[in-house]
């Protein structure tokens, strides 16, 4: 082949290796888009941002405090650039105390001044707890890459109302439950099986299978309204097929709650970390209502302050909350 020919078949080449690569490779996504629906850690930090437009980090701070449980500092921000973020510290789902404008703002200084030692913050109360500043920093760059992002929040179109349910008493395990119990880790089920009943002769019913460590499994039923046998549900968030572990129903709220834990491979059993997963049972069957996530472990932080990452509208106004 002469020198020209050479030439164009290696242009030729090039121009198709391009064209590959920029199908082949999409962009980069920035870090304010991998926390949109879901939560990341930053050094010892996390944030994560929801569908109501409005992002938490949080991290596990100390407080000179022996018999208190774990206390973390927590930030909510959205888009409003106009509106200061609230600074709060969060003990078991309680907030211990908010900061004010001018605390917030003198506290975020000194965690901007590197990542070593922790910095200190002395509240009105007075107490005085070590904030982490490793990863603080990457947390404010996210919150500045989020709002010049097109609004990544939207707010659930479903309107969800649960309905309270009554629990039925001796029941027994219809067949088509029963042959479920092979599915079981041990080939049979753990735990008595249970059933409440709904609206217009509508049942639910959970068979667990039990005694498997940290994530026990259960399978849930649906049935009726004509005596129709139970069928098998399957749960589903925006992210695809949910495996109910460590699930149970509230009878007198209508909600039902599952947790899949991360920490059961490892040589100490974390419950702090994971996803929390809360269904309401409504006309319409089972919906999400809400997601938390927590991808740490070993933070000493409980179910009730991992971040929100999805909330759907509820009818019944604050009370209608999980």
């Amino acid at each position: 082949m002469n020198r020209l020919g050479s030439a164009l078949l290696l242009g030729a080449s090039l121009l198709f290796l391009n064209a590959c690569s920029s199908v082949e490779m999409p962009p980069p996504k920035r870090a304010a888009e991998l926390v949109q629906g879901t939560a990341k850690d930053f050094g010892r930090w996390v944030i994560g941002c929801n569908n109501l437009g409005l992002c938490t980090a949080i991290a596990p701070v100390r407080a000179y405090e022996s018999d208190k449980d774990q206390a973390h500092l927590r930030v909510i921000f959205g888009y409003d650039r106009s509106a200061s973020a609230r600074f709060s510290i969060v003990r078991g789902g309680e907030t211990v105390e908010t900061l004010s404008p001018k605390a917030a703002e003198e506290l975020t200084k000194e965690l901007l001044k590197g990542d070593a030692a922790d910095a200190t913050y002395v509240s009105e109360l007075p107490m005085r707890y070590d904030v982490p500043r490793d990863g603080f920093a990457h947390v404010t760059d996210i919150q500045e890459q989020w709002r010049e992002l097109p609004p990544q929040g939207l707010a659930s179109t479903d309107v969800i109302k649960p309905i309270p349910a009554s629990r039925i008493d001796n029941v027994g395990t219809p067949s088509t439950i029963g042959q479920f119990a092979k599915r079981c880790p041990k080939g049979h089920m753990g735990q008595s099986t249970q059933a409440w009943r709904g609206w217009g002769g509508m049942a639910l019913w959970r068979a667990g299978c039990g005694n498997e460590g940290l994530n026990e499994f259960s399978f849930w039923f649906m049935s009726g309204p004509q005596g129709d046998p139970p069928r098998l549900i399957h749960f589903e968030d925006p992210e695809g097929p949910v495996e109910p572990y460590n699930s149970w129903f509230d009878e007198k709220t209508g909600y039902l709650q599952m947790v899949h834990y991360f920490g059961g491979q490892l040589i100490y059993r974390f419950e702090d970390c994971g996803i929390l997963r809360i269904y309401a049972w409504s006309i319409e069957g089972l919906k999400l209502v809400e997601k938390r996530f927590m991808p740490v472990c070993d933070t000493g932080i409980g179910t009730e302050d991992w971040i929100t990452t999805y909330r759907a509208t509820m009818l019944g106004g604050a009370g209608a909350r999980p």
